[in-house]
């Protein structure tokens, strides 16, 4: 169903209407929400009063905010019964091959996927790429050189419906 991509896509998830149920009935749909969504934060609104800087300026597309996420644990995580996370990880790629990978996986599996995130070592440049997708519409651009502290590698995290990690 639409609203649990919805829910499973969002950064941010406003629970309206608070003052109209008791805490035991908010306590459960944060938890519903949470089957569906472990990292979006959850604001609590009674008749829409919801700041303006909580809903705008989130910088969610931002390349330091797709590193942080990568760093999370994503093996194992759960976003609700019909929607899977698979995290794929491994050292420099050629960006021709993974372009081709790709485009045959949006090919076949376009309808299975709600979102890929990727922060990746491409074979040949000093720079990292940063990719995201969403459907079959993927975007990707290199980001800032790697530091010499920064372990190289690349990482997908793939988000979506019957996925595993084959």
């Amino acid at each position: 169903p639409e609203a649990e991509k919805q829910l499973a896509l969002a950064d941010k998830v406003v629970l309206n209407k608070a003052d109209l149920v008791t805490p035991h009935e908010l306590d459960e749909v944060r938890g519903a929400v949470r089957a569906c969504n472990t990292t979006a934060a959850l604001l609590t609104a009674q008749r829409a009063a919801v700041p303006l800087e909580e809903l705008l300026d989130l910088g969610a597309f931002t390349s330091a905010r797709w590193e942080a996420a990568l760093q999370q644990p994503p093996l194992g995580a759960s976003h609700g019964a019909s929607v899977s996370c698979a995290c794929v990880r491994g050292a420099a790629v050629a960006l021709p091959a993974l372009q081709r990978w790709l485009q045959r996986l949006v090919d076949t599996r376009h309808e299975d996927l709600l979102r890929i995130k990727g922060l990746l070592e491409v074979a040949g440049y000093e720079h990292r790429f940063v990719m995201h997708g969403i459907h079959a519409q993927l975007q990707g651009q290199f980001d800032r050189p790697w530091r010499l502290d920064e372990e190289r590698g690349s990482t997908l995290v793939f988000i979506g419906h019957r996925l595993d990690e084959s």
